[in-house]
């Protein structure tokens, strides 16, 4: 018997919906005693002060209490707001502006609290072991992060600096944000502390070149993040845009769980996606949705019941998609219909096998089931699918539309043991792309042993495509190749 494997990563929606896990309180934890231990530090050290008259603590003490005051309203707001994440891992400049001054806030916080016992002795206590806590406070912080994220961290941007050094999760902009705490902290104890003459000129010097360092790491921080920011949210995170607006918008999916097991496997993809307005849909839609409605109307609830069919999923087939467009009464570009090279069969890769029901080209699916959110029996989700192949290899492509903004979440179950592989790329047109592989024993009427089932996902335009290109084990290169083949080209 193998192992059951569960992996599971989760988002801001997972967690302010209370699905967390112990490493995710874990993290709280942590800010949570340094809170406490910096507020009673400041209430007994004020308390002392006041009673024995004693000032000798009263610079750290004060900045001890902004520190703590600051970082409570930044944890407050996180609690609210989440800092404005949407259950992407590459987040937007807003919050990654947020979560940089959050990380170094938190370090210096921390390096203040030790500092401010420390004040008056040699330099190597009373500055560098401060500035050390700090750092390492920060690194706790981020090592917190990487647990909830299943060994991943927040990507804050893109470009050299926000990528993950070679052999560890950190990229360059980690680091600089742990140093740019310890470094700060380094400062305020060169300053504060009593027993270093800053008039000698070796204290200015380096207070100087401390003061430099500071600076010079906070504008590197402050540039990388607008330029990076800003290049990130072009490319794949922007909530810009629409399917009818000219401007191109992206977002990253990511991988949400995966379960191996012998009874069933299973894995979760997801991103935030954007709303599409289904207020004004085709005529074609609209008319099929209120005969749904009607015949549901005019039966009884047992005969509602007794039917098997769940009211308000309404699919209906044609084989052009300029009349799939007509149908459901907007445009959604599907970038492998003008691939010349790639054969149209039936919307799920191939022809039927039963002659008495054949299939379309394209398959479109509204969802439009009661629930409390939606009592009137509107369109939530539209789905629109269409199918290829090339020889022996069955391609499907899946459009998907959504009417309110959230996460969106997809994947796959199959029956008995698989592994999955993750892999990262672009399409031609540089949209972020994220492949999940499937490896699976099979035996059916199609394949009988082992398939190779590459599935691609990515987001434009408010659109959530899924790429699926399926085949037998022997054929895995040919498959690769089809599929790297169709996003270069898109």
């Amino acid at each position: 018997m193998k192992p059951v494997t569960t992996y599971k990563t989760q988002t801001a929606v997972d967690i302010l919906m209370g699905d967390y896990n112990p490493a995710f309180k874990l993290h709280f934890y942590i800010i949570s005693v340094l809170l406490i231990i910096t507020i009673l530090n400041c209430l007994y050290g004020f308390c002392q002060m006041i009673k024995n008259g004693d000032k000798k603590r009263c610079k750290s003490l004060v900045l001890q209490s902004i520190c703590s005051v600051v970082f409570l309203g930044l944890c407050i707001l996180a609690c609210f707001t989440a800092f404005w994440r949407d259950g992407s891992i590459q987040v937007s400049p807003l919050s990654a502006a947020l979560m940089t001054v959050f990380f170094v806030l938190f370090g210096v916080t921390a390096g203040v609290f030790v500092g401010s016992f420390l004040l008056g002795k040699r330099k190597l206590i009373s500055v560098w072991l401060p500035a050390i806590s700090a750092s390492v406070m920060t690194l706790l912080m981020y090592i917190g992060e990487m647990i909830l994220l299943n060994g991943h961290l927040y990507i804050l941007g893109s470009g050299f600096l926000f990528e993950s050094l070679l052999g560890i999760v950190f990229a360059p902009i980690d680091l600089l944000v742990i140093l740019l705490s310890g470094c700060i902290t380094v400062l305020i104890f060169t300053l504060f502390n009593k027993q270093q003459n800053c008039s000698k000129p070796t204290q200015k010097i380096l207070i100087i070149v401390l003061a430099i360092v500071c600076v010079v790491v906070t504008l590197i921080i402050t540039f990388a993040l607008c330029i990076g920011g800003t290049d990130a949210e072009d490319a794949s995170i922007s909530s810009m845009g629409g399917v009818d607006n000219p401007e191109r918008t992206y977002r990253t999916v990511q991988l949400l769980e995966k379960t191996t097991d012998n009874a069933e496997s299973t894995y979760e993809v997801g991103t935030y996606l954007n709303g599409t307005d289904f207020s004004s849909i085709g005529q074609e839609l609209e008319n099929r949705l209120e005969q749904e409605w009607k015949t549901y109307s005019a039966m009884t609830e047992e005969q509602r019941l007794a039917s098997g069919h769940l009211w308000g999923l309404v699919s209906f087939q044609n084989d052009n998609w300029n009349e799939c467009e007509m149908a459901i009464g907007f445009d959604i570009e599907n970038p492998l219909e003008s691939i010349d090279w790639l054969n149209k069969t039936g919307y799920f890769g191939m022809e039927s096998t039963d002659s008495t029901m054949p299939v379309k080209h394209i398959q479109v699916t509204a969802n439009a089931t009661h629930s409390h959110a939606n009592a009137d029996g509107k369109p939530q989700e539209i789905s629109v699918s269409a199918g290829y192949n090339v020889n022996d290899i069955r391609i499907t492509l899946t459009a998907t539309l959504c009417a309110e903004d959230g996460l969106y979440k997809t994947g796959s179950v199959c029956t008995g043991y698989a592994t999955y592989e993750e892999e990262s790329t672009e399409t031609g047109s540089e949209i972020p792309v994220f492949i999940v592989i499937t490896n699976k024993s099979n035996n059916n009427d199609y394949y009988n042993g082992d398939y190779y089932d590459p599935t691609a996902y990515w987001v434009k335009d408010n659109v959530f495509y899924t790429l699926r290109v399926l085949g037998n084990e022997t054929n895995k290169e040919e498959i690769r190749t089809t599929l790297y083949r169709i996003l270069g080209e898109i």
